[in-house]
């Protein structure tokens, strides 16, 4: 279908979560560009909206995708699966974590960090509730995302929110460590740039501290910043964009 139609179609049997789409319909790919019917290219600085920054037409990754499909799709998790184990095997050793959990999205992975910070306190019989996050920033489309996401229009349609949220400014560490206390399960994932805050990069600085003030709270340093054995479930997104790098290598 021409533009006109696909655009009439669209409007009518696809919910408007997105807005006014972009007057752009790509067919194709290659490297950093994109190419629409008319074969016009675009560099593409959206990358999926940053959730796909591995460019298009890699032939080692077509094949491997090809050669998968080709011989099985999907299997369930009470099986073994040996892509899955060789792909956490790589994500640990880039990583130094111990394990690793795969889920089907950024919200369901954000989501997952929550229930495991919050299930963490309460094992050890002592439950906390407050999640601190980042004003102006987005975490998600599920509800608890929803609710992890800084920003007041996200929030008024679905009251009441899950979970106890405190909402601190980018780029500043002292609000940071001052919201982190005794009570909080563990700060929100962050992201080191933030495009839903107006384009607004984490500065080296506020990055930094943030990564030690989620290590000093769940260390054995009671008495350092923020110290009171919270147990943080913090993403880096430079660190995760690294790792899948290594790994797709």
């Amino acid at each position: 279908m021409d533009y006109e139609q696909l655009k009439s179609t669209d409007a009518s049997v696809y919910m408007p979560t997105f807005g006014t789409r972009l007057p752009v319909v790509p067919q194709s790919g290659a490297g950093v560009m994109l190419f629409d019917a008319e074969g016009n290219g675009y560099l593409d600085f959206l990358s999926g909206i940053a959730v796909n920054a591995l460019g298009y037409g890699d032939a080692e990754f077509t094949d491997a995708v090809c050669g998968q499909v080709k011989k099985l799709t999907h299997a369930c998790n009470y099986f073994y699966n040996e892509p899955q184990t060789q792909l956490a095997q790589k994500l640990t050793k880039n990583t130094g974590y111990a394990r690793v959990f795969f889920s089907n999205s950024g919200g369901e992975a954000n989501e997952c960090a929550l229930k495991l910070a919050l299930k963490y306190h309460y094992q050890k019989g002592a439950p906390r509730k407050k999640i601190v996050a980042l004003a102006d920033s987005f975490h998600g489309r599920t509800l608890a995302t929803t609710a992890a996401t800084g920003q007041a229009r996200f929030h008024a349609a679905f009251q009441p929110l899950p979970y106890e949220f405190v909402y601190v400014p980018a780029n500043d560490c002292a609000a940071m460590a001052q919201a982190i206390d005794g009570s909080t399960a563990m700060p929100a994932p962050s992201e080191a740039f933030d495009a839903h805050a107006g384009a607004q990069a984490a500065s080296c600085a506020a990055a930094d501290g943030l990564k030690r003030t989620a290590a000093l709270a769940g260390s054995a340093h009671q008495d350092a910043v923020a110290g009171h054995g919270t147990q943080p479930a913090l993403v880096d997104a430079q660190l995760i964009g690294a790792v899948v790098g290594a790994a797709h290598r």
